[in-house]
């Protein structure tokens, strides 16, 4: 190739690119390939090194303007700025890899709710309360929710909280919802940015429950949702405590149908 002039088809059979993009990176400056007097390009050995040099900038995620820029750099300061480069790429790259990371943590907690709905739907057993962080207790549902647009706006990841309603099942009060807790599961506290103060911040304690999965038009759970379980709790010789938790696991707010799979948790007495 030392003293060959390639026509622009021929060039892009040998780097194994098509014409169009040999003509965007002249458009854009990058490649600046010579022009006979009948107007037809050509290029050159040079033209073949920048292009790989382009090439390999490409695989380091740089950008078109970014290529650019360094191309027209002095080499007095071109390795310092290739450097400063580098350096931005890898932290974008580290915060898309974060964000990766995240988008997986929350389909994997998403396909375990789906597996627990599959397991327990309508069927009653014992099993622990779910080990999370208490981020916040507000006094009512909606104040929760707010809450949760609140973080889940300043901390990347938080979405992945839930809320658990806590229903009374005393006389009187049987039915009405009370406080709300803002829980982060703790196998997916890796995956979201939060202030150190939060390790700080108390955690559930592994209480045993009678626990099953509902499906409902609506997502208001009432005393009588827990009437089976306190029941079924009683023929296996259990003690249970007067408030129940509810979650949405799934919900989707059909256009003929609405519909939530609610996971219900009622803890008994020790």
């Amino acid at each position: 190739m030392e003293a060959k002039e390639y026509r622009i088809s021929e060039i892009a059979e040998i780097l194994g690119v098509s014409a169009d993009t040999l003509r965007l990176y002249e458009k854009r400056g990058l490649l600046t390939p010579r022009k006979r007097e009948n107007g037809y390009r050509y290029y050159t050995k040079e033209d073949v090194k920048s292009f790989l040099w382009i090439l390999y900038s490409r695989k380091l995620n740089f950008g078109l303007e970014e290529i650019l820029e360094l191309k027209e750099d002095e080499p007095e300061v071109a390795v310092q700025s290739l450097k400063e480069h580098i350096i931005l790429a890898i932290e974008r790259e580290m915060e898309i890899l974060l964000e990766h990371r995240r988008i997986l943590k929350r389909l994997t907690i998403s396909l375990q709710d789906i597996a627990s709905i599959e397991e327990n739907m309508g069927r009653l057993s014992v099993r622990n309360f779910p080990k999370a962080r208490i981020l916040k207790i507000c006094p009512n549902y909606n104040c929760a929710l707010e809450e949760w647009y609140s973080m889940a706006s300043a901390y990347p990841g938080l979405d992945m909280s839930y809320l658990y309603e806590c229903i009374s099942l005393e006389k009187g009060d049987a039915g009405m919802a009370g406080k709300t807790a803002l829980l982060l599961y703790r196998e997916a506290e890796k995956a979201v940015e939060k202030p150190e103060q939060w390790d700080e911040l108390p955690e559930t304690e592994p209480v045993p429950c009678v626990y099953t999965v509902v499906q409902k038009e609506e997502e208001t759970v009432g005393a009588e949702d827990f009437m089976e379980m306190k029941k079924w709790a009683r023929n296996q010789g259990y003690e249970t405590e007067q408030e129940g938790w509810s979650t949405s696991a799934v919900c989707r707010d059909g256009i003929r149908r609405p519909f939530h799979y609610i996971e219900l948790y009622l803890p008994l007495k020790r």
